[in-house]
């Protein structure tokens, strides 16, 4: 959003106002005077293993405006380029860009001036970021601490298409590269205003090698070597050579970190991946023999995953010798990838359905407690989250002291009523069957219906349902939505003192995160 703010501040022809929800937060004081309000919309979830979800947050702050602003709102960053029309009908708003960088936003402002703009999507990847830009528009400092990094855009566009990456949905799969120099300036820029922690936010920063090389390069001719950079990095033997790594080493890094998702040569070629688990090798060697660790990502759970895969896996693990292993056990499902066509064909929900709520490919429990365990058997390894997968096993979960507050019979008609007042079902809570799919035609539940119902529930039941809860749920039918419910609606004696005490736990995490 910075670039686009610098480019029409640029133009000269509008006057632009900035506003950080993340240290700003007078609404009423911000749009006053305003004729369009152009909101950044990044993520459509986040969390270690995309595990919980945005937009109901984006949502809540779109009502703030709406409550100070009656002009029209449009929104625009990776999210709205990935599902522009279920992002956008979501948060209520007038219109959607999907740009690669000004082109449609110049077309919005062209009619909102002739009174020709209509609400609607606005696609046009005409204008991607060029040019020589200050980086000074909006204050980073918030961004810095705890080890934050500020993004800088080399390229855009991805010509591969992995099994379940949506880069190319987001940025088209034709590469458009920024002149090296003129990124170098732009990293000068920012060096210059105390800025030396940046990001190469590209898909791959070194896809073509030889771009990253001069950029590289360039910044050590400019005297810009004390500059912290990290980026996205691809081991194929194409892409990572002798000489970046060598640079690496120039710039006094001692860590390369490659996101290779399996160590098992046949999942790597179902995912598309491009490159064999002897590239991996190479690669680390060539960063051995720099003196340099190396970390690796892996991402387990794709159609083709067996024990097997991720024995081998793990075998290439202790074989390699990573310092650092980021290990995540499920992939989430986006639109536009070849996962996602998987999926739908295998009915896990609607073609169509712009899966707005973290949906993840399915695997088998026998899968789960292998990575588990392999993972907790490996110091290097390191599993952020995956406990949550085992949180309905009494041996990962203590339950003493647990007191189920209703009998499942209640609590499945109370679900089934809120179903069908939710989703304006035409069916009674007594005409819902309990092995009912959530997603084929009777209930025709999507990722936008899910939300709701589950926000619902919450109201219902008075009670907390939280992203992993939603995942260890495996949701799939209306039993395993009542299950969801039922352990969740649990008392958990607290002794406090002599006499009655009534407490009430308010979460005031999201407003806060405002």
């Amino acid at each position: 959003m910075e670039y686009t703010a610098e480019h029409l501040i640029g133009t000269g022809e509008h006057e632009i106002s900035i506003m950080d929800m993340n240290t700003q937060d007078d609404v009423a004081a911000a749009v006053r005077g305003q004729d369009l309000v152009l909101m950044g919309v990044r993520n459509v979830d986040s969390g270690m293993d995309n595990e919980a979800p945005e937009l109901p947050l984006i949502k809540s702050i779109v009502g703030r405006f709406r409550d100070a602003y009656d002009g029209p709102i449009g929104i625009a960053g990776s999210a709205v380029n990935l599902s522009a029309e279920g992002v956008r009908d979501y948060l209520g708003v007038e219109y959607a860009l999907v740009s690669k960088g000004f082109g449609a936003i110049d077309r919005l402002l062209g009619g909102l001036s002739d009174g020709s703009a209509k609400p609607g999507i606005i696609r046009d990847y005409t204008k991607c970021v060029s040019g020589v830009f200050q980086r000074n528009v909006i204050d980073k400092e918030f961004y810095l601490k705890d080890g934050g990094r500020i993004g800088v855009a080399t390229k855009f566009g991805c010509p591969f298409r992995c099994q379940h990456c949506d880069y190319p949905a987001i940025d088209g799969r034709v590469i458009t590269m920024r002149p090296p120099a003129e990124v170098v300036t732009e990293v000068g820029n920012l060096h210059r205003a105390g800025i030396d922690k940046i990001f190469f936010a590209d898909a791959q920063f070194n896809i073509p090698v030889k771009h990253a090389i001069a950029i590289l390069e360039g910044m050590l001719a400019a005297d810009l070597g004390d500059v912290d950079w990290d980026g996205f990095i691809n081991p194929h033997k194409a892409a990572f050579n002798e000489r970046l790594a060598k640079l690496y080493r120039a710039f006094g890094k001692n860590q390369v970190h490659f996101g290779v998702d399996s160590l098992s040569d046949r999942v790597l070629r179902q995912l598309r991946k491009g490159f064999t688990v002897d590239d991996v090798r190479n690669a680390v060697r060539m960063c051995r023999d720099q003196g340099m660790e190396v970390s690796c990502s892996l991402l387990f759970g794709s159609p083709s995953e067996t024990l097997e895969s991720v024995r081998e896996t793990f075998r290439h693990i202790d074989e390699i010798g990573f310092n650092y292993v980021d290990v995540s056990p499920r992939i989430r499902i986006y639109p536009e990838t070849p996962l996602y066509e998987i999926a739908a064909e295998q009915g896990l929900f609607t073609a169509g359905d712009p899966l707005l709520h973290p949906v993840f490919y399915p695997v088998s429990r026998e899968i789960l407690e292998a990575i588990y365990t392999m993972s907790d058997a490996r110091p290097e390894c390191h599993a952020a989250g995956l406990v949550q997968y085992f949180s309905f096993d009494s041996t990962h979960l203590p339950t003493e002291g647990l007191v189920v507050s209703a009998s499942r019979e209640q609590t499945a008609t109370r679900v089934k009523q809120v179903m069908t007042r939710t989703l304006d079902l035409p069916l009674s809570a007594g005409q819902i069957r309990d092995d009912q799919s959530l997603y084929t035609s009777v209930i025709g539940m999507d990722s936008m219906g899910l939300l709701q119902v589950l926000v619902a529930l919450e109201t219902e039941f008075g009670c907390d349902i939280d992203d992993e809860d939603v995942m260890a749920a495996d949701l799939k039918d209306v039993a395993s939505l009542v299950r969801l419910v039922e352990d969740k609606i649990v008392v958990i004696p607290h002794h406090l003192g002599d006499g009655g005490h009534h407490v009430l736990v308010v979460d005031v995490a999201a407003e806060l995160g405002l």
